[in-house]
């Protein structure tokens, strides 16, 4: 990714400030704009569509004088659909981080621990669009943390790594307009472990997430595990997932990803996610997908990717049963 420094002394200079040196600042952007092709039993989600998903994204940092390193990273979304916004700019992730010898503090909009130590199959597939669930449907559509991992503001703590391991801890307060009666804070926990086996990078991960509930009542719990091995150009996933909600929710996701470096510009990959709810009777999403992703030039990539789907509808969503395909292409820009 090419990105724009600006050094301390420019923005001095432009600002006609002539205080001390100011953070160095990294200045980068991304955007994706696909056409998708969808063939499902549902009329209504027949047909082809197009979607646009762009971001800036702000950088700063600066070491202090003890040795800490200070940085603050902020993102826009700059299309109005994309992650759900109605405006045509919105912040998407907006943090404070200190790292030193005692590790790394964050603070602020971003993602848990568990966005960094859950693990799915799928994660091995760029542009999964994970077609075939209704909106009403109550059911996981990969083996990733079903809590925990959102933007919303929290404090995490990332220890400095031991060898092969590695473990951090999340906390989301919900505030003061969480009663005692309606708490849901979350805290999120995760753990990995890397070693070399003969020539192949193994990886375990482990993570996850506690949310209150009422007084009373079961907390939810999310948990997920995965191992990653690398050997070359060739890497594997494998990862569970499940999420228990008292009574009305008792999910269980499989998930198994596979890619392969053809060489520096072509990489094919390919998934399989298969999820069910016990608690909403038969419900269940199966979906596998395969994909091709090829370098155009430095920055610019073209992915193709194919899927099919399986719901079933179960007894505690709304929405209909569905089957059949969906074809994408994507075309990602980074600078």
């Amino acid at each position: 990714m090419r990105k724009l420094l600006l050094g301390s002394t420019a923005i001095v200079a432009i600002a006609g400030l002539t205080t001390a040196a100011l953070a160095d600042v990294s200045i980068s952007a991304t955007s994706e704009f696909s056409m998708s092709s969808q063939e499902s039993t549902i009329a209504a989600s027949n047909g082809t569509y197009n979607a646009v998903d762009s971001e800036v994204h702000f950088k700063f940092s600066t070491q202090t004088d003890n040795g800490l390193t200070v940085g603050y990273t902020t993102s826009l979304l700059s299309d109005a659909d994309a992650g759900g916004s109605t405006a045509a700019t919105n912040i998407d992730e907006s943090y404070l981080t200190i790292s030193g010898g005692f590790g790394k503090l964050v603070l602020g909009g971003v993602d848990s621990v568990g966005g960094t130590f859950a693990v799915t199959g799928d994660d091995l597939v760029a542009e999964e669009s994970k077609a075939g669930v209704g909106t009403s449907a109550t059911i996981s559509t990969n083996a990733d943390l079903a809590i925990g991992i959102n933007d919303n503001i929290k404090v995490s703590y990332y220890m400095p790594a031991i060898g092969g391991f590695n473990a951090g801890v999340s906390f989301e307060d919900m505030g003061a307009a969480a009663t005692a009666n309606t708490q849901t804070d979350i805290t999120t926990f995760g753990a990995s472990y890397s070693m070399d086996l003969g020539g192949i990078a193994l990886t375990a991960t482990a993570a996850k997430a506690l949310q209150e509930t009422a007084v009373g009542t079961s907390d939810n719990e999310a948990n997920n595990t995965a191992i990653k091995m690398v050997r070359g150009p060739l890497s594997i996933i494998a990862s569970n997932g499940t999420y228990v909600s008292g009574a009305v929710e008792n999910r269980s996701s499989s998930s198994v990803g596979i890619s392969y470096k053809i060489d520096d510009a072509m990489t094919v990959a390919a998934f399989s996610n298969n999820n069910t709810d016990t608690a909403d009777g038969a419900e269940a999403y199966d979906v596998s997908g395969a994909e091709l992703q090829y370098v155009i030039a430095a920055g610019l990539t073209a992915v193709i990717n194919y899927e099919d789907f399986s719901f079933i509808q179960g007894s505690g969503g709304a929405a209909a049963a569905d089957s059949g395909s969906n074809t994408k292409f994507t075309l990602k820009a980074a600078f």
